[in-house]
C-alpha cells in the first residue's frame, strides 16, 4: 500500500478500465478443473492494476464488478 501511495497522482477525469481475462493454462482436463476467469481494474494516467478479481467463467465486466 505504501508504494500505491508513493506514486499515486491524482488527476481529473481519470480513466479506470476495466478488462476481463482468462488465464492461460488455468484449465486442468485431466483433473476436472475449469479454467479461471479474472476481472482487472487498470488506471491508465497510473498505469496501475489497482484490482483483480476472480470471477464466473466467462462472466461480464459490467457484471461481475458491482459484486465485489
Amino acid at each position: 500500500m505504501e508504494w500505491v501511495e508513493a506514486i499515486h497522482e491524482l488527476t481529473q477525469g481519470q480513466v479506470i478500465a476495466l478488462d476481463g481475462k482468462q488465464l492461460r493454462g488455468s484449465q486442468d482436463s485431466a483433473a476436472g478443473k475449469n479454467a479461471i476467469y479474472i476481472v482487472s481494474a487498470w488506471a491508465s494516467e497510473n498505469q496501475l492494476v489497482l484490482g483483480q478479481q476472480k470471477v464466473d467463467a466467462k462472466s461480464n465486466e459490467i457484471t461481475a464488478i458491482p459484486n465485489y
